[in-house]
């Protein structure tokens, strides 16, 4: 799976299948196929960090992960852009038993796209967002973990593999603003009529004639 940034931060496919996304090409992941895509030795080692991507789920009755940074070994840090039986929710646990799980306070229904984001903005600011809008936070006081393994589909627990499809995931070390948010799922859902392109005036300045 090609990272489309210079960063060239490419991903392993294991399973999961090309198919139409909602902007271009996306994913498609099989949750009892226990599709997804991973790269080793993520370079996000702390806060901030944001989580986006569009996602179609394939039913609203299993859990599963979008996307996310998991440390190896069950229980260890993890930041997650989550789905949980029809909500959208972010996970943040640090290396022992601390974690913020705050969900939306909207549902996603299902073979339907959707645009979610996680903001971790500190160890103490957590936001979710819904097609654009805040719709979940907490503040419980999470340290970062400091995970090292980037997945798309599935996080280090075998039983939170991502059912239906995935595309534009991005992982940003900057905490993304309530407008960026905002302007980004505007942009991306209807960019036909996110701007509006004007008539062009013409000047026409004429000369004076001597008589």
């Amino acid at each position: 799976a090609a990272d489309a940034t210079a960063s060239a931060n490419n991903g392993t496919i294991n399973g999961a299948t090309a198919t139409t996304g909602f902007i271009a090409g996306g994913g498609n992941f099989v949750r009892s196929g226990g599709q997804n895509i991973s790269r080793a030795n993520t370079t996000t080692t702390t806060y901030p960090l944001t989580i986006s991507a569009w996602f179609n789920a394939a039913d609203v009755t299993s859990s599963g992960v979008v996307a996310g940074l998991s440390k190896s070994g069950s229980g260890d840090g993890r930041k997650l852009l989550y789905v949980n039986a029809g909500t959208l929710r972010l996970y943040a646990q640090d290396g022992a038993s601390a974690y913020a799980f705050p969900g939306a306070t909207v549902a996603y229904t299902a073979n339907t796209w959707f645009y979610g984001v996680a903001v971790f903005n500190s160890q103490t600011d957590f936001k979710i967002y819904q097609n654009g809008g805040n719709v979940g936070s907490s503040a419980t006081s999470v340290a970062f973990g400091a995970p090292n393994n980037t997945y798309i589909g599935r996080d280090n627990d075998p039983n939170n593999y991502f059912n239906g499809k995935v595309d534009e995931v991005r992982f940003s070390n900057v905490a993304r603003s309530a407008d960026w948010i905002r302007t980004e799922y505007n942009n991306q859902s209807s960019p036909a009529t996110f701007t509006v392109v004007g008539v062009e005036k013409v000047q026409v300045n004429l000369s004076p004639v001597a008589n």
